[in-house]
């Protein structure tokens, strides 16, 4: 079966510090601890000195009404352990280390929040045979209630099902329930889960059916040994069918034997009853004594007429009244306890209702938050579009070994007005130029389109002298600087490619003859473009 358990404990100051170096590996390391996987183990919550326990407390002992200080050897920490089946261990090794410790303080964090109380350490050890971690709390809980007095046996299986609830999406369950383990005849610990008011209730009427199954089973073991004994003197004897006696004989033996284990198991359970009996309430008002008199009293006359008198045992009125209030103030204080127990899981459910709340709050407020900065964002890309298409509108020329200047402003709309910016303008044939290496840029301008186009040009030319371009691709978005670069370049006899709106340019008066697909099939040239005059 794959299961989880949960295990508490609490400790005083010596104790709290031994299990401190046990779980940071402090001291002496024992030796089923394999010290070359130390370092697979995970401090998540470092546990505090004992110092620092003790403290604390103090502080929360002092938040309730007490007689006296608390003792030297007060339980100061309460230690917890996780632990596995060993059908359940692959499981969670398997598992990411990054959601094994998840996992661990999701169960924690329940258990604290379940008590009352906070987490002042947990430790996950990966060194031993099986994987486990130990967690500490303080020994009293946030209203200053002793754990020892919080945690009681329903509470106890609460915290079972806190932790197989956490890790039920990986098939890992809470141990066995109560029912089988005592009809397995476990100890008293994996099964007692009842309040102090039931055990009052319940306890002798069960001590009576355990002594009566006792008596039963050992009279029934009487029997078959009677039984046994009449088959062996038969078998001994000769008489009769001796291969039937002999069964008969070894299922006398069997169930005597399974009477023994009878008796065992009825044993050990009135053992655990009376263990029971015993501290059931140990820490309720002690019983008054009541006082017994001896008297004697006229019971009648004889024959004769003389009195027939007996002594007989009293108990004074005083006395009455004194064992009546004790049995009510033990009755009360059982009332209390299970007060007690009510109102800290309603304050629990309280608070776990408020800490949905706040949850579903802060999401609600994430929720807006992210829908803000979705519009934000949403509204920055779209300005970012805007200026990447006006920066591609701008008419430009390039090297053919730079990069395309749409793509750049499509892919870096921020660079390359930042790029725009950052240029030194100059005017030239009545139109603003920048120059930048491999690129000439006309900015936005009220320039004709002649004037750009002679000043981008020109420009061009000179750079591409200057800086020994390759080849050129003028890139423009309006026909008629297309068309007139066209003419400055046939004018000066000047290879260069010229894109208008990414497509290369063809003059109208060319459009519809041969020329046209010769010139939309060319590619850029790779040799130096100037071939004109000097």
């Amino acid at each position: 079966m794959q299961s989880v358990s949960v295990r508490l404990a609490h400790l005083p100051p010596k104790r709290a510090r031994g299990q401190r170096y046990h779980d940071l590996r402090l001291g002496l390391v024992p030796n089923y601890v394999a010290t070359s996987r130390a370092h697979l183990n995970s401090v998540l919550i470092a546990p505090p000195k004992e110092r620092a326990l003790v403290d604390l407390c103090q502080v929360r002992r002092a938040a309730r009404a007490t007689q006296r200080v608390m003792k030297s050897n007060a339980s100061i920490a309460t230690t917890g352990i996780i632990t596995f089946s060993a059908e359940a261990q692959p499981v969670i090794i398997a598992l990411p280390v990054e959601e094994q410790n998840r996992l661990y303080l999701e169960v924690v964090g329940r258990i604290a929040n379940e008590l009352n109380n906070t987490v002042t350490g947990l430790v996950v050890h990966r060194d031993e045979s099986a994987p486990h971690a130990h967690f500490q709390m303080p020994a009293y809980n946030m209203d200053g209630i002793p754990m020892s007095k919080a945690v009681k046996i329903d509470m106890a299986k609460r915290l079972q099902d806190l932790a197989g609830a956490v890790y039920q999406p990986y098939g890992i369950t809470r141990g066995k329930q109560k029912s089988h383990r005592i009809a397995d005849g476990e100890q008293l610990s994996a099964w007692l889960h009842r309040s102090v008011r039931e055990l009052h209730d319940d306890l002798p009427g069960e001590l009576e059916a355990a002594r009566q199954a006792l008596a039963a089973a050992l009279d029934k073991r009487r029997k078959n040994e009677d039984l046994a004994q009449k088959a062996q003197e038969t078998i001994d004897a000769r008489q009769g069918n001796l291969e039937k006696l002999q069964r008969n004989l070894q299922d006398y033996l069997r169930l005597a034997e399974a009477a023994q284990q009878t008796i065992a198991n009825q044993e050990n359970r009135l053992t655990q009853l009376r263990q029971v009996e015993s501290g059931l309430l140990k820490d309720a008002p002690p019983p008054a004594k009541a006082t017994l008199r001896h008297y004697e009293i006229v019971t009648g006359k004889n024959a004769l007429g003389i009195k027939q008198t007996e002594i007989v045992d009293l108990v004074a009125g005083e006395s009455v009244r004194g064992l009546t209030q004790s049995y009510e103030a033990r009755e009360n204080h059982i009332r209390k306890q299970a007060a007690l127990h009510v109102h800290a899981a309603h304050d629990s459910q309280a608070r776990l209702a408020q800490e949905l709340r706040d949850k579903r709050a802060q999401l609600e407020a994430r929720a807006q938050a992210l829908d803000i900065r979705v519009a934000q964002i949403r509204l920055q890309e779209s300005s970012l579009q805007k200026l990447a298409t006006s920066l591609s509108r701008r008419p430009c020329s390039q090297s053919t070994d730079a990069t395309d200047w749409t793509a750049f402003v499509q892919t870096a709309p921020v660079e390359a007005a930042a790029q725009i910016l950052d240029g030194i303008s100059q005017e030239r044939y009545g139109a603003l130029v920048q120059v930048f290496p491999n690129r000439v840029l006309i900015p936005s301008q009220q320039s004709t389109p002649a004037q750009k186009a002679a000043a981008l040009y020109r420009v061009t030319s000179q750079t591409a002298q200057e800086q020994d371009w390759p080849g050129i691709v003028f890139t423009v978005q309006d026909p008629a600087i297309a068309g007139k670069l066209h003419a400055l370049r046939q004018a000066d006899g000047l290879q260069g490619v010229i894109l208008l709106h990414g497509e290369p340019y063809i003059p109208p008066e060319i459009l519809a003859t041969d020329e046209a697909a010769e010139i939309s099939d060319a590619d850029p040239p790779t040799t130096p473009f100037i071939q004109g005059p000097g």
